[in-house]
């Protein structure tokens, strides 16, 4: 498997998947069909094999899914920004290739966090900002245990 991937081989590799539209476009046909997304991941690295020689589907997979978690993550950021901040709050993302991957922003969407804890009526699972947040309400003859 090959190393790290550079700015300049990452940027081809995002402008390939934006010419491949059955692997993020839901409403093609293609999208749906297992062998049509195979064939599109096998297309994108024979482009990339000059620039990145012994890259694989798998790696390409891999580096498309993080690319686009990254991406949707950003992208949440700038859209949950709270009501009343003003123009000075607005984020700024650090993600190099988020404008690249802009192509995108109507074929993601974030989901947000589920809280799956299971625990006893006693304690309460709130959900807050995508977190789960666990308030633990112990009575006075266990505060003081510690906790490990």
């Amino acid at each position: 498997m090959c190393s790290g991937w550079s700015k300049d081989q990452t940027a081809l590799l995002i402008e390939y998947y934006q010419e491949e539209e059955d692997l993020y476009f839901i409403k093609r046909e293609g999208y749906h069909n297992k062998f049509a997304r195979l064939n599109a991941l096998g297309r994108i690295v024979n482009k990339l094999r000059p620039v990145k020689v012994d890259v694989t589907v798998n790696e390409v997979k891999a580096k498309i899914n993080a690319l686009r978690s990254r991406f949707t993550t950003e992208l949440l950021k700038i859209r949950d920004k709270p009501s009343g901040s003003g123009t000075d709050d607005v984020y700024k993302t650090s993600f190099d290739f988020f404008e690249k991957m802009l192509f995108l922003a109507d074929h993601v969407q974030a989901r947000k966090g589920a809280c799956n804890i299971s625990v006893p009526k006693t304690y309460r699972a709130k959900k807050e900002k995508n977190k789960c947040v666990l308030h633990i309400h112990l009575c006075p003859s266990i505060q003081n245990v510690g906790l490990q």
